[in-house]
């Protein structure tokens, strides 16, 4: 079985990745930014401290990383974009999450994310590396769409 591999992220991870990203995950992009997929990988490998990209049969499937809070440095915001071709390596993805999720939080105590309320995957996803719902944004973005607020404590792991 092959299993992805994680490398730190580069420009060229963008340039391949955000034509090939999910549906949810441009929808949300979208609805959170009104930015385009490069637009939105470019400056969130700019903003992160720390960035990574996932490889799967030498390809970038997915990049991910986390952003320091502008005025809380206890605060950090981890993001996940990701191509459908993740799911083809979804197993091995979902049991080292957690453990990466572990590594940012050496860096931050609150870890915090929100997300289009019917992006439901990657509300999974989140509940899964334990992070907890923890309100609504209402009318965000172009479209003044709902968002939900997920939080992580350090202290609560």
């Amino acid at each position: 079985m092959i299993k992805p591999h994680v490398t730190l992220a580069t420009h060229e991870d963008v340039i391949e990745l955000a034509e090939k990203l999910r549906p949810d995950d441009i929808r949300e992009i979208y609805l959170a930014s009104g930015k385009t997929p490069y637009d939105s990988l470019t400056s969130s490998l700019q903003l992160s401290r720390f960035a990574w990209a996932i490889h799967y049969k030498d390809e970038v499937v997915g990049m991910f990383g986390v952003v320091e809070h502008p005025t809380d440095p206890d605060t950090g915001f981890p993001w996940l974009l990701s191509s459908e071709k993740l799911d083809k390596c979804s197993l091995s993805f979902i049991k080292e999450s957690p453990a990466v999720i572990d590594v940012m939080h050496s860096m931050y105590k609150t870890l915090t994310n929100i997300s289009y309320e019917k992006h439901t995957v990657a509300h999974k996803w989140l509940r899964w590396c334990g992070f907890e719902q923890a309100g609504t944004y209402i009318g965000i973005g172009p479209e003044e769409s709902n968002f939900i607020l997920f939080t992580r404590n350090k202290n609560n792991v």
